[in-house]
């Protein structure tokens, strides 16, 4: 009984850290003890993601295309189904969706069809992992346009990228500009990360553990006055890629946030 009492707290802090799941609707909450997450109800992907303690680290996420060969543009995702979030034996949380791109009156494009799925998964270490695809819906030996997973950062003072020459790193722009694309600095294909120092003192890592190669165009675009957006482009301009119907282009990434005192102390 006295061994028993022992592990009794213990026992109560795992229970505490499960990750808890809070569902109204379609709206979604995932909330951790390092990270709360909500995802949008229209698309299922995470819509913003922020330290237990409030501090915003992504204000929001999308996938999109644009500009397609017949010039068709502005299509953006809809759910198939409200996002589903599912404890694991593990101890982890798991949220899947799947959905389409589709036109401001609800149609996929007529010849070229792009349908999405996403997979986070969340527990209580400094971790968030998650794969985003885009998946064709048609065969295409030359497709092109643009098409994209977008992460929205909360404001940063400083971004680094380990390219394929080393690392290098760069204050944020005071205007509206690209500041780093992998077209002309390739990313590190043995290591292959960026990130940036948020205003607020934290790190945010983005470490690529899959599919970096399904990416024509990696790039950030500094908004200059706030959020700064990460492009993941499958389809990047006049590049064109062959496509059969059902072939996914899936990325998988690693978000671990690190406080700036710490930084330097660990290797991405």
């Amino acid at each position: 009984m006295k061994r028993l009492a022992c592990l009794l707290p213990l026992l109560a802090s795992l229970a505490a850290a499960a990750p808890a799941i809070d569902r109204t609707g379609d709206e979604l909450t995932v909330r951790t003890a390092r990270h709360t997450a909500t995802f949008a109800a229209d698309s299922g992907l995470l819509h913003t993601l922020a330290l237990a303690d409030g501090t915003p680290l992504l204000v929001s996420s999308r996938v999109y295309n644009d500009v397609l060969p017949d010039g068709r543009k502005g299509f953006g995702p809809k759910a198939t189904d409200p996002a589903k979030a599912t404890p694991q034996a593990d101890g982890s949380v798991v949220v899947e969706v799947a959905g389409q791109l589709l036109d401001a009156e609800g149609n996929p494009h007529p010849v070229f069809p792009l349908g999405y799925r996403a997979r986070y998964q969340f527990d209580d270490s400094a971790q968030v992992r998650l794969a985003v695809s885009l998946v064709p819906e048609f065969d295409s030996e030359a497709v092109y346009g643009f098409a994209a997973h977008i992460l929205s950062l909360a404001a940063h003072r400083e971004f680094f990228v380990n390219t394929a020459d080393g690392l290098i790193s760069e204050l944020a722009a005071t205007r509206s500009t690209r500041t780093y694309q992998s077209e002309g600095e390739p990313l590190s294909m043995e290591n292959p990360y960026l990130g940036v120092v948020l205003q607020s003192g934290q790190v945010v890592v983005f470490r690529f553990v899959a599919g970096v190669d399904s990416l024509l165009n990696i790039f950030l675009h500094d908004s200059g006055t706030g959020p700064t957006h990460l492009f993941l482009a499958q389809l990047s301009g006049p590049t064109s890629r062959q496509t059969r119907k059902g072939d996914a282009w899936t990325h998988e990434l690693v978000i671990e946030t690190i406080p700036l005192a710490d930084w330097g102390k660990t290797t991405p």
